[in-house]
């Protein structure tokens, strides 16, 4: 019986130090992740809707402001009018926007003249932008 306790007991401290490394490490993560979210500052300068011809969609022109790189994850369209999602688009490869520069996103849907779309720009750091335009 002694050595099943004992046993069990050196079982549970294994497994109790390992996780509390790793969630410590897990937690370090987040602070030193969220740090540099705060350094990205993503703006969008400009949306042009292509309504005609071959490239039907939006161009999206973004500049990060913020002190460090911001990666674009993805790009969420939404019909403000209707209500609902359009489109979502994810970069491939990922763009990336060094701070002081600008990047041209171009997303393809088909856009209906005079209905407002609000765009979401969200970054692998978990910032997002969004901004509302008029086809």
């Amino acid at each position: 019986m002694i050595v099943i306790v004992v046993g069990l007991s050196a079982i549970i401290f294994a497994y109790a130090t390992n996780g509390f490394a790793g969630m410590g490490s897990n937690l370090s993560n987040l602070f030193s992740s969220s740090g540099n979210a705060i350094q990205e500052r993503v703006v969008v300068e400009q949306v042009t809707f292509n309504e005609t011809g071959a490239h039907l969609g939006v161009n999206l022109y973004v500049r990060n402001d913020g002190t460090n790189p911001a990666i674009i994850a993805d790009v969420y369209v939404t019909n403000v009018t209707a209500s609902k999602q359009v489109t979502a688009y994810a970069p491939s490869p990922a763009k990336q926007i060094n701070s002081g520069s600008f990047a041209i996103i171009a997303v393809t849907f088909t856009p209906d003249v005079g209905t407002t779309y609000a765009l979401t720009i969200a970054t692998q750091l978990g910032n997002t932008v969004i901004v509302n335009a008029k086809a």
